[in-house]
């Protein structure tokens, strides 16, 4: 290998790192591929177009992670990839196995622990999941974000303790994260404390106005959009929400009382009984129905005072 190849190669690779940090997934792709090119046994570029595919949502981006495997394959961290070409895309179940494969091979990487323990999260196992968190906390305790993970298995595992302990050493760590203030929201939210759980959301987006979990945490729209699905989505908060909803599905059940009443001498009771039935799922129906397109819609951006 020439000097040549080697500062060819440098030049690229940074080049496709930074790129991969700020989220420019196709140029990432473009320079991670050159430095392939300029040396085709390093894996790291591999990786590089692996995360990019990832985040692109390509269903390709597994299989170059496994070509970084095949460059390099005793470091687990090209494992650690792999698992993570499934979790970018929400596919924890699937990015479980190469996460524990990963770990097997290098047991004191602190990513690869966290990793595993918020894969073992993901999927529910919580308990599993702890001392995974704990590992990563024991080799990095300066990282608030293992601080996080570790608090939120611990609060599903009813360790109210040791959750709030970790949360405030998050806090100490970072207060100014957005991020932590949130999860911080949201821990308040639930053990009913909603005044000051709003005050932390409102933190929260002051720090990053952008920030989605924080928005919904305070009920805000998350963005409008002028779509066809969306504008259905308002033709039905007109419907469901409008201010004297409340009235209409009083004056329903009137109608039903009113022509029990009236058409009792004239129908037969059995008739009745069906109609009653029917309205009465009607207006389970009408009420369900707005429920849901308030959730859907609210997250949409849809939103009416």
């Amino acid at each position: 290998m020439q000097a040549t190849d080697k500062e060819q190669f440098n030049r690229h690779y940074g080049q496709a790192a930074f790129l991969l940090q700020a989220q420019r997934y196709s140029e990432t792709i473009t320079h991670a591929m050159k430095a392939i090119a300029v040396l085709p046994e390093d894996p790291r570029p591999y990786g590089q177009v692996a995360f990019a595919m990832a985040f692109m949502k390509n269903p390709e981006a597994p299989e170059w992670a496994k070509k970084a495997i095949a460059k390099d394959p005793k470091n687990g961290m090209w494992r650690g990839c792999l698992s993570q070409t499934y979790t970018i895309r929400g596919k924890w179940k699937e990015g479980l196995q190469p996460m524990r494969d990963g770990l097997a091979l290098s047991p004191s990487n602190t990513g690869l622990n966290s990793n595993l323990g918020l894969c073992l999260f993901r999927t529910k196992k919580f308990r599993e999941a702890v001392p995974y968190l704990q590992r990563a906390v024991e080799l990095d305790p300066q990282n608030p974000y293992y601080h996080i993970r570790l608090s939120d298995a611990l609060l599903r595992t009813k360790d109210r303790k040791g959750s709030d302990d970790h949360l405030r050493t998050a806090l100490a760590l970072k207060p100014d994260d957005a991020f932590i203030q949130t999860n911080l929201g949201w821990h308040l939210r639930g053990r009913g404390r909603r005044i000051e759980a709003n005050e932390t959301f409102r933190e929260a987006l002051r720090l990053n106005p952008r920030n989605r979990a924080a928005k919904i945490g305070l009920g805000i729209p998350l963005a409008r959009r002028a779509g066809l699905i969306d504008a259905l989505f308002r033709f039905s908060f007109m419907i469901f929400w409008m201010p004297h909803r409340r009235v209409l599905i009083v004056l329903q059940w009137l109608t039903l009382f009113a022509f029990l009443l009236l058409a009792s001498p004239y129908v037969d009771p059995s008739q009745g009984q069906i109609v009653a039935a029917f309205f009465l799922i009607w207006v389970t129906y009408y009420s369900l129905a707005g429920q849901v397109v308030k959730i859907i819609g609210k997250r949409r951006g849809v939103h009416f005072k």
